[in-house]
């Protein structure tokens, strides 16, 4: 608890840095990536990207959170990614995380809610997509898990695993069988 106090107080005291976000470009590459393989890279920059908080308190917040969960220690996690959120609320990765928790706990509507927030900040957010159409598909929600499936396929034509999501949920709502 003194280590979050001790964060608390030095973010409130730095001067305010600018989020980092990942440009039209990288997202432009990665929509326009002919195949699977080709998506490899301007994927992982996007991803890069989007971790990249600006701020130097926040980034330690999350690596501590990122300890916390490799111990198994959900609760500090959780705490921290609170923190996270209060001190850099436009953070998506901060949200993203802590959706995961929720998740985890098979607590839908707070790890919605989390998305949501992501899906506000940065709408091109496609793990946020692919975790809501999951989370969604789990719930029996099948048209709006096709649609938000097909969110992830516009930003990321070449996402498999969603791919796999609208052909599952398609073949099912056709009555044939999963």
């Amino acid at each position: 608890m003194r280590f979050i106090l001790l964060i608390t107080f030095i973010a409130t005291t730095l001067p305010f840095q600018a989020l980092a976000e990942p440009s039209d470009t990288l997202f432009e590459k990665l929509k326009s990536a002919p195949n699977e393989q080709a998506a490899t890279l301007p994927e992982a920059d996007v991803l890069a990207a989007l971790l990249e908080s600006g701020s130097g308190t926040t980034d330690l917040l999350m690596e501590r959170a990122n300890i916390a969960l490799s111990n198994d220690d959900v609760q500090l996690a959780r705490e921290l990614y609170d923190r996270i959120i209060i001190l850099s609320p436009a953070f998506t990765e901060g949200w993203f995380q802590r959706s995961a928790l929720f998740l985890q706990e098979e607590n839908y509507a707070e790890a919605l809610r989390d998305l949501s927030e992501v899906l506000a900040l940065e709408p091109r957010h496609f793990p946020a997509w692919f975790r809501t159409a999951s989370i969604l598909e789990a719930l029996g929600s099948k048209a709006e898990a096709i649609e938000a499936y097909k969110k992830v396929l516009a930003l990321h034509p070449n996402f498999l695993p969603a791919k796999r999501g609208v052909s599952r949920l398609s073949s099912s709502s056709d009555g044939q069988p999963l």
